[in-house]
């Protein structure tokens, strides 16, 4: 009973501290196309962004649906009207056209916003 009652008490603690805020992430597009990459290289790019909202901004959870991407956010908040920028490290180790997605959750987010991430690798 009282492991059932610890889980139930840090979800409760995760939900509350990722409470939605009036802070809000908007990127210039959802759809990010990183043009040709060359085969076999990691390349970074940044994804700008700004927080829209009226409160500080954090991110917390940041999924890519391949392992062929690392993301990072700013390791602390984003002040309201402030810009900043995730870090995209994408490894080209196969070749053609690719169509990924990068799903994060911020505090002003209900629902995890969606990135589409595109190219070319040669």
């Amino acid at each position: 009973m009282k492991y059932l009652l610890s889980i139930f008490f840090i979800a409760a603690l995760a939900t509350n501290a990722f409470a939605q805020n009036n802070s809000k992430i908007t990127f210039d597009s959802n759809k990010i196309d990183l043009g040709t990459i060359e085969a076999g290289v990691e390349k970074e790019f940044t994804l700008p962004f700004i927080n829209d909202g009226t409160e500080p901004l954090v991110i917390g959870m940041i999924q890519p649906s391949c392992v062929c991407m690392k993301v990072s956010a700013p390791g602390e908040a984003v002040k309201p009207g402030d810009k900043s920028e995730l870090k995209l490290v994408f490894n080209s180790y196969k070749s053609g056209a690719f169509n990924e997605k990068i799903y994060l959750q911020s505090s002003g987010d209900k629902k995890p916003v969606l990135l589409k991430i595109s190219g070319v690798v040669k």
